[in-house]
């Protein structure tokens, strides 16, 4: 077994919802979901990536997962963002009963913003660690910035930040550079949007004007996967996978072919070692096209 397959982490936003710029497929059917899940636990895939704001994706989970018993999986949910929402022990109350289980791996902030909203919840999750409902508590961030900070003011009031999940790509870089302290801190990390939100799939030349500076990496991009007789898919995994800090690359899949087109491109992951250090010069630093929440509506 490829042991780069068990730092795959499999994201389930589309069992839940339509997602993704190119996805024009939707939600994917509760059959389907059963088949990726068996597809993951063959391979060694460990980690499945939830939130409650994914639509009815926890409760897909909770009624699939008892169908693939040799699925000893790790679930990872999230405390939605919002204002006036319920106890962050009733909303985890109701994920764990929409999944069907007793506790999760580890319990994470949708959002910066959703931890300032209700800034003492860090404090709640801390208890419901301490009765080990959840194993890590962890925060979805999208800048370098916030994470630092994070772990300051949680070191200041002893509080634990175990897992932080945060967006990397070929075109992405940059949490690179932090990545070390947070290692040191001992957090685990994850990855998402290691394709972008489909947009490495896309052509180059038929972008919106919005993403004009991401043309020239694009390109570059197309002609090494020619060159390597790589796939894109394959390049952006192996990028991810083979950074040393990263302990999970969430990837999120529309159908049981795709997910066995990415296991299939992780087994190839060896051919990318020699290119890593172009890949990374492909990277850019416009949050304009690097965070979806800017594209065009």
């Amino acid at each position: 077994m490829n042991p780069f397959t068990h730092k795959l982490a499999l994201g389930t936003v589309q069992f839940g919802l339509d997602y993704g710029i190119s996805n024009a497929r939707g939600q994917v059917p509760t059959h389907e979901v059963k088949q990726i899940l068996r597809l993951a636990a063959k391979a060694g895939v460990q980690t499945l990536d939830t939130a409650y704001a994914y639509g009815n994706s926890e409760k897909v989970l909770g009624t699939c997962l008892p169908d693939v018993p040799d699925g000893n999986f790790k679930l990872i949910s999230k405390f939605p963002p919002g204002h006036n929402l319920p106890p962050i022990a009733e909303i985890l109350g109701k994920s764990l009963d929409r999944l069907g289980q007793k506790s999760l791996y580890a319990y994470l902030f949708h959002s910066l913003e959703t931890y300032q909203q209700q800034p003492q919840s860090w404090e709640m999750m801390q208890a419901l660690k301490a009765e080990g409902k959840i194993q890590k508590i962890g925060f979805s961030l999208y800048a370098p910035k916030d994470a630092l900070a994070l772990l300051e003011s949680g070191k200041k009031a002893g509080l634990s930040l175990d897992l932080i999940q945060v967006p990397f790509s070929i075109l992405d870089q940059r949490w690179a550079e932090v990545f070390p302290r947070l290692k040191t801190a001992g957090v685990e990390i994850h990855v998402r949007s290691a394709f972008l939100q489909g947009l490495v799939f896309r052509d180059p030349s038929a972008l919106d004007a919005h993403f004009a500076l991401a043309q020239p990496a694009l390109k570059h991009l197309n002609t090494l996967s020619q060159e390597l007789n790589l796939p894109v898919s394959a390049l952006c995994l192996g990028f991810a996978l083979r950074q040393p800090e990263i302990d999970q690359v969430v990837i999120g899949v529309a159908n049981p072919a795709q997910f066995q087109e990415n296991l299939e491109m992780v087994a190839r992951i060896a051919e990318i070692e020699p290119i890593m250090q172009e890949l990374k010069t492909l990277a850019i630093t416009d949050e304009q096209i690097l965070l979806p929440m800017n594209w065009p509506k």
